[in-house]
């Protein structure tokens, strides 16, 4: 089609030259500007064409991609029932428990491929036993997600709501775990996202206003990192935001709004402090570092942190020094406290 349009425009203007031409000649040059006119015209009808063409291949090219990966996705989750039927899931279970998916390299899944051979498991490459691991790290993440929810044994949906925000810091992939489990449980559906969203959002300024109640009677006198223990994610956030003003900083909170990675903005001295806040009983891995890093491109930020009241594992620090990203642990949170409250 473009060929021919193109091949059309050719004729057609050598036809209105050689016409101008003649009209020129003949002293009436008003047909010849009228037909260039129309060949101008006709030249940009054809880069039209030739623009939605390239973008008719574009969208082709993104939509057999998608198709690609759905295929890998889908085989992956099929090799993955397959090694579990065989009786060797705990392999998998096991590996993601010591390895966080960032965090181990191809020697390792090598390994766990030869193993697994061993085991009479064919995997055809490391790309497609990537995708087993990641599947079964959701599965593993969806689990304790669940039964940390069913642990506070939740009634209705404002139950399940306050759980959540007492176990997890209100992200966009925690809340994707939270619509999921509401689907599953059938307490809310999914196409009332918006209403979880706003009751959220009630809970958490609630919350907020509570603390802040609570820190004018006490005068921040009783805090300690014991104390920090059994805040909720998001009570965490609230404390950082007080103790990050305190030392001077201007700060913006977002989980109301949807954190990207980034749970508060601090700004000092003009610099952009992106700050990741884990309020964890357990270490804290690389998921919260590669978070940040993330967060710091979306917000345009100078320097990215991580606060946790725990503390980091050996990759997690290995990869906050490539990426340089400032990690306060539990230590380093508690000489905070003692200098500013």
């Amino acid at each position: 089609m473009k060929n021919r349009i193109i091949y059309f425009v050719s004729v057609i203007g050598y036809s209105f030259i050689n016409t101008n031409t003649v009209f020129a000649s003949s002293g009436d040059g008003s047909l010849g500007i009228c037909y260039c006119s129309i060949l101008i015209i006709l030249i940009i009808l054809a880069g039209a064409a030739n623009t939605h063409e390239k973008d008719k291949k574009l969208q082709q090219e993104k939509k057999e991609k998608l198709q690609r990966e759905q295929g890998k996705k889908l085989h992956a989750a099929r090799m993955r029932v397959e090694i579990y039927k065989k009786g060797h899931g705990h392999l998998l279970e096991n590996f993601i428990k010591t390895y966080s998916v960032i965090g181990y390299g191809d020697s390792k899944v090598l390994k766990l491929m030869l193993l697994l051979k061993s085991k009479d498991i064919e995997i055809s490459d490391a790309d497609t036993l990537l995708q087993i691991l990641k599947i079964e790290e959701e599965q593993q993440q969806y689990k304790k997600f669940r039964d940390d929810i069913h642990n506070s044994s939740p009634k209705n949906l404002t139950d399940y709501l306050n759980g959540y925000l007492k176990c997890y810091n209100d992200d966009s992939h925690n809340r994707d775990l939270l619509y999921r489990l509401l689907e599953e449980d059938k307490v809310h559906r999914n196409a009332e996202k918006l209403e979880v969203v706003s009751m959220l959002r009630d809970i958490m300024r609630k919350k907020e206003l509570e603390m802040f109640e609570k820190n004018l009677n006490d005068n921040n006198s009783n805090t300690s990192i014991e104390l920090i223990d059994e805040m909720s994610g998001h009570e965490f956030e609230i404390f950082l935001s007080d103790l990050y003003e305190k030392m001077g900083f201007t700060v913006e909170m977002t989980s109301a709004t949807g954190d990207q990675g980034a749970d508060l903005i601090a700004i000092k001295n003009g610099e952009k402090n992106i700050i990741q806040a884990k309020n964890y009983s357990n270490s804290v891995g690389n998921k919260a570092v590669q978070e940040v890093i993330s967060a710091m491109s979306f917000y345009s930020g100078d320097r990215a942190i991580v606060v946790t009241n725990n503390f980091f594992t050996k990759s997690a620090i290995e990869l906050a020094k490539a990426g340089n990203v400032e990690l306060i642990d539990r230590d380093k949170l508690q000489l905070f406290i003692d200098d500013y409250y």
